[in-house]
């Protein structure tokens, strides 16, 4: 990202700097597609507004809980600024500066609007501060989720607790489409010293129970093909004939007013909301196995 900044910046003969928060010191796992699209936007707007001065990047760590860390972009400028009358209506769809502005610079309201709604998936936000002719700086948060498998401290969790000694010959099966997701509990699932195996969706996880027991399933809820409510009404419905109980936790997107009462109306055991720290991953399984 800083490069091409950098490039476009020499274009237009404009300073860059940069600030990166030296508390970065570790990997971070998170959707860089989306990320991309909301700097890239901002960076761009930045650049096409100004035509002389300079051009700040900055990151910044703002706080870390268990797992997840939420992370601080800004980008500040010295261009043209927001009039005061563009102000509450910058992130909505096509809004744009007036005449005079957009026929030099295009506007750029449909890109903010999507930036918005992009922050809000990474569960973060989108805001500026500007003065007309003075310059705009634009903050976007993000949250993202410790590398388990690089920067975890293995004083955070005892893998060879007696509880976890005694239920490790127990087998879980995963059912994520997701490969970041995939990632993240495998690791933990690792670290916790479980045998388990995984699968992309339902039509997958319903085969691979043909041949193979589980003592606990971790199931998403939000697939392809076949969704995780789906997929347990049919394992329910099998284990009516076989006498059978698999242990279903569900793993949720979004944690919301009814997930548990659906979740458990359709047959799962209980359930837990993505992210998810080890700790809460350990102590479901142990709930149940």
């Amino acid at each position: 990202m800083t490069k091409e900044l950098s490039i476009a910046c020499s274009k237009k003969n404009l300073e860059v700097f940069y600030y990166i928060d030296p508390y970065i010191n570790f990997d971070l796992i998170g959707d860089e597609i989306r990320l991309n699209q909301v700097l890239i936007n901002i960076i761009n707007n930045a650049i096409k507004f100004t035509e002389k001065g300079q051009i700040m990047f900055k990151v910044k760590k703002l706080h870390n809980t268990n797992n997840k860390l939420t992370l601080e972009f800004s980008v500040k400028d010295t261009g043209i600024g927001i009039k005061e009358e563009f102000k509450n209506d910058i992130f909505k769809k096509f809004v744009q500066q007036d005449m005079t502005y957009t026929k030099k610079y295009d506007g750029t309201g449909l890109g903010l609007a999507i930036s918005k709604d992009i922050a809000k998936l990474m569960n973060g936000d989108i805001w500026f501060e500007s003065i007309e002719n003075k310059g705009s700086t634009f903050y976007f948060t993000a949250e993202f989720l410790l590398n388990y498998a690089e920067d975890m401290n293995n004083d955070n969790l005892n893998a060879e607790d007696d509880e976890i000694v005694s239920s490790k010959n127990k087998r879980i099966l995963l059912v994520e489409d997701n490969e970041i997701n995939i990632k993240i509990t495998c690791e933990m699932l690792n670290r916790l010293g479980y045998e388990y195996e995984y699968v992309y969706d339902g039509k997958q996880a319903l085969e691979k129970l043909k041949e193979n027991t589980f003592d606990l399933i971790l199931m998403d809820i939000q697939m392809p093909e076949l969704n995780g409510y789906d997929t347990t009404r049919i394992i329910r419905e099998k284990e009516i004939k076989t006498k059978e109980h698999a242990n279903i936790i569900a793993m949720t997107a979004y944690s919301m007013n009814g997930d548990r009462e659906r979740c458990i109306e359709v047959g799962m055991d209980d359930y837990i909301s993505k992210p998810f720290d080890m700790d809460t991953l350990k102590n479901v399984i142990l709930r149940f196995i």
